[in-house]
């Protein structure tokens, strides 16, 4: 997602209900580095759950460590879902 998408937006009603809308950051360095740090804690503060790191992978934060891997799955299980959408789409055009 993180190649083609600046946000992503789930279609579906799980994602809805829990992520709503996902960032996706661009840092020229997307392994543990400080702009890395900051671009994240910044999206944490401004409320988001979840994010992507594009060439990375998504960042997720919780109260506890199980309501941040349900950010996470829910983004995957999301994201798979856009995906056969898409790929659905496209066999059509």
């Amino acid at each position: 997602l993180g190649y083609f998408l600046r946000e992503f937006i789930p279609m579906d009603i799980e994602g809805e209900l829990f992520i709503k809308k996902v960032p996706i950051l661009e840092v020229e360095k997307p392994s543990a580095s400080l702009e890395l740090a900051i671009g994240v804690s910044k999206l944490f503060q401004e409320g988001y759950k979840i994010c992507i790191v594009k060439n990375h992978g998504s960042f997720s934060i919780g109260k506890t460590i199980n309501e941040a891997l349900k950010y996470t799955s829910t983004l995957e299980n999301s994201a798979e879902i856009f995906y056969k959408w898409m790929s659905l789409k496209k066999m059509q055009s």
